[in-house]
């Protein structure tokens, strides 16, 4: 149960994150999206993942937070 619950956040949190940087295909509003840049360096990159699955893991703890209530 925990593990669909992480993998539903980090779906959720690379959604938002990425909602902003990349054009959606299927977003049927003409709204135009910057790429998003992900670094090629691999220490930048990993960096980058790293952001990532802090920010999963703070949304996958306040859904917990709010699910226990």
């Amino acid at each position: 149960m925990v593990e669909v619950i992480l993998f539903l956040t980090l779906a959720f949190v690379a959604y938002i994150f990425m909602s902003d940087k990349v054009s959606n295909p299927f977003k049927k509003s003409g709204t135009d999206f910057s790429n998003i840049v992900v670094p090629e360096d691999s220490t930048l990159r990993r960096h980058f993942l790293t952001h990532l699955s802090t920010e999963n893991a703070l949304v996958a703890a306040e859904i917990q937070k709010r699910l226990s209530r």
